[in-house]
């Protein structure tokens, strides 16, 4: 599709009509609205679990000295459940579902980014498919085996 281009003075076909512009907004730059932001966490294309910045400013509290994440899984409610958790040794995985936490784009000292925890082996050893779960979720608290904890139902993805 091409523009035709009209000089001044000259006039337009008959078929063409005089555009109106009468809804034109000037963009004001953008403003914050208090309570849009949902908190997410999303699953990547590559294995990764990412709680968003709203996630984490929401839940500070729970994240304060802590480093990783305990990750387990309910195949019988398609969830992924996982408590933030302190881990002496910083190893990136061990044995009891532990999982590293990653900082990522954090703007400043006193902003905070998102965090994102690695989980290819997680999610192959549970057979989940990594197609079916890429997407947007909410995490749920709820009390499981007499702890809280977060929850992702797969089933409930949000895109």
């Amino acid at each position: 599709m091409y523009a035709k281009i009209v000089k001044t003075g000259e006039k337009m076909n008959e078929n063409e009509e005089k555009k109106q512009w009468s809804d034109i907004v000037v963009f004001q730059g953008f403003k914050k609205k208090e309570g849009e932001c949902i908190p997410l966490v999303r699953i990547t294309k590559r294995y990764a679990l990412v709680l968003s910045a709203n996630f984490v400013r929401k839940n500070k509290q729970k994240f304060e000295e802590k480093t990783h994440l305990r990750m387990s899984y309910s195949k019988s409610n398609n969830a992924i459940i996982f408590k933030i958790i302190e881990e002496a040794n910083n190893t990136k995985r061990s044995s009891d579902g532990k999982m590293k936490i990653s900082r990522i784009g954090k703007r400043s000292e006193n902003s905070e980014g998102n965090l994102s925890v690695y989980m290819e082996s997680f999610m192959k050893s549970n057979e989940i498919d990594l197609n079916k779960s890429i997407g947007k979720y909410t995490a749920e608290i709820s009390e499981i085996l007499g702890e809280e904890a977060f929850v992702i139902y797969l089933d409930s993805k949000l895109d």
